[in-house]
């Protein structure tokens, strides 16, 4: 192995690490809503808690633990970021691009779902207020 190669194995570690920390990350997640919801969690942190722990407790700690690990992914992205930009590496060298026009034409067709979906509510709405206005027999 020679040593120009050396800083670039110490990326793809690096970001090997984030990407591990990303699905730790979702693990927490899960288990927080699993927790809100009620279902009893059998992930790792869950496991290793001890008895005394009050659901909310273990809530608390689970959602500490998110927002530091959050933090810690972000901490790493910048200075994966900064490497990038120190070596020039820009967005306008990047080999592929989301079409934005495919994305604003989806939320445009959304947009126009959701004014007819309140168009027939208020149409069921007043329907409904005519009949139940309207003098029994």
């Amino acid at each position: 192995m020679d040593a120009a190669s050396l800083p670039t194995l110490r990326r793809l570690a690096s970001l090997e690490l984030i990407e591990q920390r990303i699905l730790e990350l979702l693990r927490i997640a899960t288990a927080v809503t699993g927790m809100l919801n009620g279902q009893t969690s059998t992930t790792k942190e869950a496991a290793g808690r001890s008895m005394d722990d009050t659901p909310l407790t273990a809530m608390e700690t689970q959602c500490d633990r998110y927002y530091e690990l959050l933090e810690n992914i972000q901490v790493m992205l910048r200075q994966q970021f900064r490497h990038l930009t120190d070596a020039g590496i820009t967005d306008a060298d990047a080999i592929f691009r989301t079409p934005v026009a495919g994305l604003e034409k989806d939320h445009m067709l959304w947009q126009a779902g959701i004014a007819q979906l309140r168009a027939e509510v208020q149409q069921t709405r007043q329907l409904l207020d005519a009949a139940t206005s309207e003098p029994a027999p």
